[in-house]
């Protein structure tokens, strides 16, 4: 909701677009979260979404998605812990800066403040990655449910604002290792 709202879902460019760029940064987040990134949880997003329900109701709370993720997003992971603020709603524990883009305030969160999005489509979306095996490495033996981060990098690749004047690309395992090999390893050989 909060998103051109009088218009019908297919014909709602602005809608489909953050419902894309927030798919994307929740699967980034569930990606480091199966990694233990988050606060050392590897069931981080879930817990939170539980811990923001028990606050429905009360006064100054709204939303998993206005009083939680907003904060991780824009507050914790795309800002240096220097920089953080001292108290959130809900606590985002120990979590990493990412410095890249992909958690910075979207042009559309800017347009559109009162966007809001109701907790149930949360645990639908959790519930479709928990189907999904998440890991770092490449595995021979996949079973076609896998999410590596060669999908992590094509989505941090295509939805950062201005990647080239970054330097935000993602290489593949592959053509690092080579690089690495023809480089580096000559240079430590002389």
């Amino acid at each position: 909701e909060g998103i051109d709202d009088h218009l019908p879902a297919k014909d709602n460019t602005n809608k489909q677009w953050y419902a894309s760029l927030m798919l994307n940064r929740l699967m980034f987040c569930y990606f480091i979260q199966k990694k233990g990134f988050l606060d050392q949880n590897t069931n981080y997003l879930g817990e939170k979404l539980k811990e923001c329900k028990t606050h429905a109701g009360d006064s100054n709370f709204y939303s998993f998605y206005r009083s939680f993720l907003l904060e991780l997003f824009h507050d914790g992971l795309g800002r240096h812990p220097q920089k953080r603020k001292e108290e959130h709603p809900v606590e985002l524990g120990n979590i990493p800066y990412l410095n890249g883009g992909l958690f910075d305030v979207h042009e559309l969160e800017e347009q559109f403040r009162e966007i809001n999005i109701d907790d149930d489509a949360f645990d639908k979306i959790f519930s479709f990655f928990d189907q999904w095996n998440w890991h770092l490495d490449y595995r021979e033996e996949s079973a076609g449910k896998d999410i590596n981060p060669d999908v992590i990098g094509y989505i941090f690749e295509k939805y950062i604002n201005d990647r080239a004047a970054m330097g935000a690309y993602y290489t593949k395992e592959d053509i690092t290792d080579y690089i690495g090999k023809n480089t580096i390893l000559s240079l430590i050989h002389i």
